[in-house]
């Protein structure tokens, strides 16, 4: 399995891998698994259990160097650069080239055919260019929603029965309970305050977070957020200028908080000590923080997209994330009614529990026995 993805901070893609990792290391089976990557630099930090079940692998090779040849020339095979293996996983949209052994793909949404608006330029050009080819020469594609694979069969012309779906799970650290010391500390360290709405994810245009901006202004406007403040939890990305000036204008965010980007280990807190976890975005092929935020007991209002609606529920209110108007009504209603955030965050925790990565390891397993 290439694990290359994780020598990045980690993001939807990496935290997917990841995840799959530690349950397929969990899993009592024949199989040796080598999780592979190239860096010439430092090792990647993974947990203990996956270096006392998998073999990782590291090779010394310059990765950009092998990057731009694999982009250029589709040269060299990774299976004379890392060994032979009876089956290659790639889990990050693209796979390497492989000579005579059957390779599987996860891609898990085609943002950049249905907004290409949205994806960074260099991104676009390289998926545009790849992806195709990736798909045709993969025995099996996986990838996270019944609405994703809708996408790639209507998109590219490759066989039904090889696009398999294995949702992500949730990690457990969302699931267990955190105490008000925990939340305490979380919010000093983060100043965060007493009642807040928080949204996560990458400032990037898919994310649709200006449109929250908007709807929050709105209702700032009628006096309908009251004590509350909005929290922007994620890494600045690209095309982002609107909110980074909004954030330069004391006046405009004076009930704002921008956080970056937060540790893993804190996030379950922020999630658990918000009144409403809102998740704007315009296009998703699963969409992991609602349902994180689902997991750790908070009411979820998000768009009313296909991915969303099909793996939220009931769990979650909805709303059309083109129209600010709407948005900022759903938020409004639930931030004046806590007996329905409660009520919402009841549905949206026994929801989150369809989604495990024991689930996903094992239906990940099963299609590469059937590959070989």
């Amino acid at each position: 399995m290439d694990i290359q993805c994780l020598t990045r901070p980690l993001t939807g893609v990496g935290y997917y891998t990841l995840g799959l990792l530690r349950a397929l290391a969990a899993l009592e089976i024949e199989e040796k698994i080598v999780p592979f990557y190239f860096s010439r630099t430092g090792d990647v930090d993974l947990p203990p259990e996956i270096y006392g079940r998998l073999t990782p692998r590291q090779k010394r090779l310059p990765p950009r160097l092998l990057s731009l040849a694999w982009k250029r020339l589709g040269f060299p095979p990774l299976n004379w650069l890392i060994g032979e293996f009876d089956l290659y996983h790639f889990p990050d949209f693209v796979s390497r080239p492989v000579r005579d052994h059957p390779v599987v793909t996860t891609v898990y949404d085609l943002a950049f055919r249905r907004h290409p608006e949205f994806i960074e330029p260099g991104n676009l050009a390289f998926l545009r260019r790849r992806l195709s080819h990736s798909l045709l020469r993969s025995r099996a594609v996986i990838t996270i929603s019944e609405f994703s694979r809708r996408e790639l069969l209507e998109l590219y012309p490759i066989q039904a029965e090889s696009v398999r779906v294995v949702p992500g799970g949730i990690d457990p650290i969302f699931r267990r309970r955190v105490t008000e010391e925990e939340l305490a500390e979380v919010r000093y360290r983060y100043n965060l305050p007493e009642r807040y709405v928080l949204t996560v994810g990458t400032w990037e245009p898919r994310k649709n977070l200006t449109g929250l901006l908007q709807a929050w202004r709105m209702l700032r406007e009628k006096g309908r957020t009251g004590p509350w403040r909005l929290v922007f939890t994620g890494m600045e990305g690209w095309f982002c200028d609107e909110l980074e000036a909004c954030f330069r204008d004391r006046a405009a965010s004076r009930d704002l908080l921008a956080t970056g980007y937060v540790r893993r280990s804190d996030l379950g807190a922020l999630y658990r000590g918000a009144g409403l976890f809102v998740f704007p975005s315009f296009y998703e092929g699963q969409g992991f923080p609602p349902l994180e935020a689902q997991a750790a007991g908070t009411a979820v209002a998000a768009s009313d997209i296909p991915a969303l609606t099909e793996n939220l529920g009931t769990g979650a209110a909805f709303f059309d994330p083109t129209s600010p108007g709407e948005m900022a009504e759903v938020i409004g209603a639930l931030l004046d009614d806590e007996a329905a955030r409660n009520e919402l965050a009841v549905k949206g925790q026994k929801n989150a529990e369809l989604f495990t990565w024991e689930k996903a390891a094992r239906k990940t397993l099963a299609i590469y026995r059937e590959c070989l």
